[in-house]
């Protein structure tokens, strides 16, 4: 999953970027609400965590600028004030949830997965296609209840996957999420990562039929047909 965070306290971006990437989260940061508000047109992240007094802009007028360019990327709202109106007003401008710091992190992190997984329509923290249930919470994929040993990366991918369940994701969007800045690898790596993963996913499941690739644009991971039959 890729996060985008904009806090513009240096101590508490290093701490929350330390153990969110701990936890195999691919996070961006910045200190500036513009930055932010860029960043989020041009690339693809599954939720912005948002600290309300930034220098440039104060975090309302960044969530309303979001919402005005339609930019739907779930927005978690981190303050240090605890007042009534910051957090009404930061539900009324479009943001999803709001903490007041100093954050738990594991109450942090049980937050983003609740609303990432909301934002992809789920409604349960197991979600499945086939014989393969992706374990959000507890980040791990497993295959008619036995854990898939995986690196990772070939973690990462196959969340992603499973979260755009029976949609294409592109290899772009893939890589961007694996990898920040531009000097990413190409196609090639990614590639590798797919056969990779289909030989796991087949020796798990007997069936050769979840990844699908669309030529020319990605792939895709659906339940297959009959695959109790697979089995």
């Amino acid at each position: 999953m890729k996060i985008l965070l904009a806090e513009d306290d240096a101590a508490t971006a290093e701490t929350v970027t330390r153990f969110l990437t701990r936890e195999n989260l691919n996070v961006s940061s910045t200190s500036f609400g513009e930055d932010a508000i860029s960043l989020a047109r041009h690339f693809d992240f599954d939720l912005i965590l948002l600290d309300l007094r930034l220098p440039d802009r104060h975090g309302h007028d960044v969530i309303r600028d979001l919402r005005a360019a339609a930019i739907d990327t779930p927005v978690l709202v981190i303050s240090g004030s605890d007042d009534l109106n910051s957090r009404v007003n930061s539900l009324k401008y479009g943001a999803d949830d709001f903490m007041v710091k100093p954050v738990k992190y594991d109450e942090l992190l049980a937050r983003i997965f609740a609303i990432i997984r909301r934002s992809k329509g789920f409604s349960d923290s197991d979600i499945r296609a086939g014989d393969i249930t992706l374990k959000l919470g507890k980040k791990f994929i497993e295959a008619k209840g036995r854990r898939i040993d995986l690196t990772n990366t070939e973690y990462n991918i196959l969340e992603l996957l499973l979260l755009q369940k029976g949609r294409v994701v592109l290899k772009n969007t893939i890589l961007e999420n694996l990898y920040t800045g531009p000097d990413y690898p190409g196609d090639k790596i990614l590639d590798a990562y797919i056969y990779r993963l289909r030989k796991k996913i087949r020796e798990a499941t007997n069936c050769n039929d979840y990844i699908v690739t669309i030529r020319g644009e990605g792939f895709m991971i659906c339940s297959p047909p009959g695959h109790r039959e697979c089995a």
